[in-house]
């Protein structure tokens, strides 16, 4: 005997949430939630700007870049007030190339900050990001947002 079953309309209800803004912006701000501890701080400047979108998270300040690759770029010249640096310029119309050295995060307010902090956290959870999107989809899926 032979059985013909048509599961076709599963495919098209995680389809349906699998393009859900509502559902994708939830699991980003997942992702950025678990991904804050990783991020580099030191006056919470870069992980405060954090944007959640539809398709993704988005750093708008203008150095989270260079603090993502980890790399100082060049040329960087520092800033001083009374003696310390708090801040860096590079002259107008020079483009800025990569140096070869990288940078030393500060752990004092995040103790995991690293570069590429969304490659550090799903390494070290991401079983646990795994099992919030699965919850995530599974509450979708049954009308429970």
């Amino acid at each position: 005997m032979k059985v013909d079953v048509d599961l076709s309309f599963i495919k098209k209800e995680i389809d349906d949430v699998l393009n859900d803004k509502a559902t994708r912006q939830e699991i980003n701000k997942t992702f950025a939630e678990m991904c804050e501890p990783y991020v580099p701080m030191a006056s919470g400047d870069l992980s405060s700007s954090v944007q959640i979108l539809e398709d993704g998270i988005y750093y708008p300040k203008e150095y989270a870049h260079y603090m993502y690759e980890g790399q100082i770029y060049s040329p960087n010249i520092p800033i001083t007030k009374n003696g310390e640096i708090v801040g860096w310029f590079s002259p107008r119309g020079q483009t800025k190339q990569p140096s070869g050295r990288l940078m030393n995060y500060s752990t004092d307010k995040h103790p995991l900050a690293s570069r590429e902090w969304d490659k550090a956290m799903m390494r070290d959870k991401g079983e646990e990001f795994t099992k919030k999107i699965e919850d995530i989809l599974y509450r979708s899926l049954n009308g429970k947002r």
